[in-house]
């Protein structure tokens, strides 16, 4: 009712009052943004993390990690008071404390007994940090990872490297070092020296439960760590080094190890080498050496390639029916020494990316020929590694070379996408099949686990791969899990190929679980 109301009418008036909403409107954009910003920083880290408000202890937001962790969805965590990770009994005994140190205004870690929601015991190290007021609310972060007691310092630094080159033994050095964080790094800005301590510390953790007792590691300023193996080969120490760097960017990144990985270099110090150093820090000096080291078994795979690209030749392996009805598939292989030697030459070297690359373009390009001078009818199963595909200039390559082959050829080849990284977004793996798909009649994936679900490809993937040494058919229970893979592709009216069977009397047993082919183990 306007304010003249009561009035003669020709006298009342009226007043409209307007506000300017835009600062609040900005405000409030700016709010959701900072949101949306935490909300994907907090998804692609791999530690269970949960941000609950420093006042109430309400959770905020929860990643993927800590609903797997605890067992709970996302969405019927975000809301419910820190109290529901616990069970009832546990949070009476321990509840007021763990508020008061976990949830407090200063920087916390220590460990803490939990249950999942099924009632088993979770025994965990937890690390509170605050976050300071986002949106005007007091917030804090809570990471969890497994408590393990304290390590026995038993591995030495590398002063016993110097040791033992003085007393004449030669000895194996390697180096491992996490690359390719920057994202989430610039994501957390100044809070990340306080994860990137974390996580280091859990990569450290990692090394030196590979480590023999007899062994030597340092942690070097660059944020490497130097290794000194006792009693094992250059090619052994390669393979495990390899091996600790996979573990350790499945346990830091999961679901984002597209996004990182971690470098490794090996290399064998005789004792001729401590006069190259008689000043320079014994680590440093290990770093050169190391560094030169990988350069130089970078140049052996190139001219390794080079060499086989005009003298290697096909060793196919034929795919069969678990029954042992033989089909017209063939996976491509280099035949012997050539598939032996590239893949020590790519071991010593981490399998480079470059250098994988070009270990599928001389396979590639040995199919062109073993095709044209066998004309066989059926089908060519080339590999490719899918780490390889994520690199946009080798992949506009990959597409390059591929469109370009025989006609004839590529009427009759299926690209194998291999060593496809686990928690490769699904996105990422559909735009890769897109792309390659219209130069080839199919693609065929290669599961990296027993549980991992595609979600669906369309028509180009036709068969998905699992390799045997995958399975503990010992197990029951991988035998029903084979079971419900086969059925949730052959849904999809995908095929289901099963790698490295040793021999017949396991292929009856994919018979009865319904696999479609496979290939016994040379």
């Amino acid at each position: 009712m306007g304010i003249g109301a009561g009035l003669p009418r020709a006298e009342r008036i009226f007043l409209a009052i307007a506000r300017d909403l835009s600062e609040e409107i900005r405000q409030a954009s700016a709010k959701d943004n900072v949101e949306r910003m935490l909300s994907a920083v907090i998804a692609n880290i791999h530690l269970p993390l949960v941000m609950v408000g420093q006042n109430d202890a309400r959770i905020i937001l929860a990643n993927a990690a800590a609903a797997r962790l605890f067992d709970h969805a996302t969405e019927g965590m975000t809301g419910r008071h820190l109290s529901m990770l616990f069970a009832p009994d546990e949070w009476q005994v321990m509840g007021e404390r763990f508020l008061k140190e976990a949830v407090g205004e200063f920087e916390y870690r220590g460990p803490v007994g939990m249950a999942s929601r099924q009632g088993s015991p979770l025994k965990l190290e937890v690390r509170g940090m605050p976050m300071g007021e986002i949106g005007g609310k007091a917030m804090r972060m809570l990471t969890f990872c497994p408590f393990e007691p304290p390590l026995p310092k038993s591995q030495a630094g590398l002063e016993g490297i110097r040791k033992g080159l003085a007393l004449g033994h030669p000895l194996v050095a390697g180096r491992l070092q996490i690359v390719g964080l920057d994202d989430i790094s610039t994501a957390f800005g100044d809070r990340w020296g306080a994860m990137r301590e974390q996580a280091l510390s859990i990569a450290e953790r990692t090394i030196r439960q590979e480590l023999s007792s007899q062994d030597h590691l340092q942690r070097m300023a660059d944020d490497s760590f130097v290794i000194g193996f006792n009693e094992i080969s250059e090619v052994d120490a390669a393979a495990k080094a390899r091996r600790i760097g996979d573990r350790i960017r499945d346990r830091l990144l999961g679901d984002a190890a597209s996004k990182g990985r971690v470098d490794t270099a090996v290399t064998t110090l005789v004792p001729a080498d401590l006069a190259e150093q008689p000043a320079e820090d014994l680590a440093d000096f290990l770093v050169r050496k190391l560094t030169s080291r990988h350069e130089d078994g970078r140049r052996h795979v190139q001219a390794l390639l080079r060499d086989a690209m005009g003298k290697a030749s096909l060793d196919p392996q034929v795919v069969v029916r678990p029954d042992g009805v033989p089909l017209t598939y063939w996976m491509a292989e280099l035949a012997s020494p050539w598939r032996q030697q590239i893949a020590a030459a790519l071991t010593a070297v981490g399998d480079d990316d470059m250098a994988g690359f070009e270990a599928d373009l001389v396979t590639l390009s040995v199919a062109v020929d073993w095709y044209t001078v066998r004309q066989r009818d059926g089908t060519l199963v080339v590999p490719l590694r899918f780490g390889n595909l994520m690199q946009p200039r080798q992949l506009d390559r990959y597409v390059a070379v591929i469109r370009n082959l025989p006609q004839a050829l590529r009427q009759s080849l299926m690209l194998h996408l291999t060593h496809l990284p686990p928690g490769t977004a699904s996105s990422r793996i559909v735009g890769m099949v897109q792309t390659l798909g219209p130069y080839c009649i199919g693609v065929v994936l290669e599961l990296p686990g027993l549980d991992y679900v595609l979600d669906p490809m369309g028509t180009r993937v036709g068969v998905v791969s699992l390799d045997f040494r995958r399975l503990d058919y010992a197990d029951p229970n991988v035998r029903s899990r084979v079971r419900r893979l086969v059925r949730n592709y052959h849904l999809r009216k995908i095929k289901v190929l099963v790698q490295n069977v040793p021999d017949r009397d396991e292929a009856v047993k994919l018979v009865v679980d319904g696999a479609d082919m496979v290939t016994i183990a040379r």
